[in-house]
Formats: C-alpha cells, structure tokens, sequence
C-alpha cells in the first residue's frame, strides 16, 4: 500500500502577518510623533520678536501630537517672558501666546532696562519709561521696585527722570522729575501718595511750577514750594 502524503499547514504565516502589521504600525508611529508644525503662530509679544520666541522655543521641533513641555520651559528662561501657552490649531497649526513682564525703568548706570520683578535686561530698541539715573543700594531697590509697580500708569507715565538722593535721616528719599517741570521728593513710605499727584497739582494751580514734598506729610497735607525766579 502506498502511504498518503499529508500536507502541513504553514502555522507561521499568521505570526508573519502579525509581525508586518507591527512593523507598519511602528513606523506610521514614528511618522506620526515627528510631525512638526506647518504654521506657527506668535501672540501678544511686544518686547520680544516672532523669530526670537521661535529661536528661543526650539517651535520649529515642536512634536505636535506629543506634550512638549520642554519647549515651554526653554521661553520661560527669558527673563522677559511672564506665561507662555501653547495650543495645536487644525491643519498643524499651533498657537503661543506670551505675557511680557511690564518694563517700569531705564537704569542710566548699566544701560539695562528694569522689569516688574527687579529683573535687569537688555532691549534692541527704546522703551518710553522714567529714567534712573543713578544706582540704588541693593537693601531699597527691592522695596523701591515692588512700591513702583503698583502705582498708576498714568502717573508713572508722568514721571521723566529719577534720582535716589538718601539722607543721613531718610535712606529711601527719592528725586523725580516730572514731565510738566515740577519735582517731586518722595520716600518709599509714602510712594503710593503719587497716585494723588493730578489732583494736588490741580489744586495747587497747573501755571505754577516748583518742588512737592511727598515725604513730608504732616496730616496728609503735601508741601509745596515755588521754583526760586531770578
């Protein structure tokens, strides 16, 4: 009798296809996490340029199907950046947008601008703020800073140049003079009385111009005294 040949099922081809499935799915995987963004859209800088914040991001390595939190923490690195945030728009598009820290003063001595959180920096181009025209001790700075932030805009829009004059009784005196030629002596004490300054020149008279002693009050009254005329 002659013996029957049976024919054995091929067992790997399952595995085959199993591991071609893997491998397409690796590589669409890979393509897929290495997709960069195709626009990239910059918001709410001022200070800073499109191509800096670009540059300094690392945005055109952006993943955009991956969290890139790296990218955030390398804008966060300016000393000029406040928040940043990152958003994916459709068709590849993602959207950052920046908070800049306010530029309060223009340090003479250094040539450095001086932002809202005392942080010192260098800008490419002229920023209308008060000047500073010569170094505070390190102990006032601080307090001097802080105390400046929060007055008005307006009233800091007024002030044109400043000068730390301490005494041997008073270490936080301040010089300033102001736009409309009056000058103003005032501590850090009593800084925020400046957010008064429209209604007391008001009150004095606008055609009269002369030196206000903010640091000088006595029961909330502010002293006033004409420029000396030849």
């Amino acid at each position: 009798m002659k013996k029957v040949k049976k024919k054995v099922k091929l067992k790997f081809m399952p595995v085959l296809i199993m591991l071609v499935i893997l491998v397409i799915f690796f590589f669409l995987f890979k393509y897929i996490i290495s997709i960069k963004p195709s626009l990239i859209v910059i918001r709410g800088n001022n200070l800073l340029t499109d191509r800096q914040i670009i540059d300094e991001g690392d945005l055109r390595n952006f993943k955009y199907f991956l969290i890139n939190n790296k990218n955030i923490n390398k804008l966060k690195k300016n000393k000029i950046i406040k928040t940043v945030q990152i958003k994916r728009k459709f068709l590849f598009t993602i959207e950052v947008t920046i908070e800049e820290k306010k530029v309060i003063l223009y340090e003479k001595t250094t040539s450095l601008y001086i932002l809202e959180d005392n942080e010192k920096v260098k800008l490419n181009r002229n920023i209308e703020v008060p000047v500073l025209n010569n170094k505070i001790i390190n102990t006032v700075e601080k307090n001097f800073i802080s105390k400046f932030v929060s007055l008005n805009e307006s009233v800091k829009y007024r002030i044109s140049e400043i000068f730390y004059q301490p005494t041997e009784y008073d270490s936080t005196l301040f010089l300033m003079y102001m736009k409309d030629g009056n000058h103003v002596y005032v501590n850090i004490s009593n800084l925020d009385k400046l957010n008064h300054y429209d209604k007391t020149v008001e009150s004095i008279g606008y055609d009269k111009k002369g030196i206000f002693r903010f640091d000088a009050l006595v029961y909330n009254n502010i002293q006033f005294k004409l420029f000396k005329t030849n």
